[in-house]
């Protein structure tokens, strides 16, 4: 008998706030309100960030560095209201709030 394992979540986070470069097994998200930002990279690509900072300082920090060198490795979108995003098994992935709140299901 196959036994399924679901870890739903509801979030509420402020403008910069955010995930910090992490992985895990296959997900998804869905933004209810506000917009989120999204980064994700394939398995087994893993980028460059310091756990100790959260996620905007990537952003601040090496974003640039990543985009001149590494920028068809690197996948982006911006969640707003309605939108859902599926992550696939092992991407890393980081998320950054635009809005003064953001509201999301993972």
């Amino acid at each position: 008998l196959a036994t399924t394992i679901s870890d739903q979540r509801l979030g509420i986070g402020s403008i910069g706030s955010g995930a910090q470069w992490h992985t895990h097994g296959p997900g998804f998200c869905e933004v209810l309100h506000g917009k989120k930002h999204w980064t994700l990279v394939e398995h087994p690509i893993v980028p460059k960030f310091e756990r100790k900072y959260p996620s905007r300082h990537w952003f601040e920090y090496y974003y640039n560095d990543w985009i001149n060198n590494n920028s068809n490795e690197l996948w982006e979108c911006t969640l707003e209201p309605g939108d859902t995003l599926y992550f696939p098994n092992n991407w890393y992935h980081s998320t950054v709030n635009f809005d003064p709140y953001t509201a999301f299901v993972t």
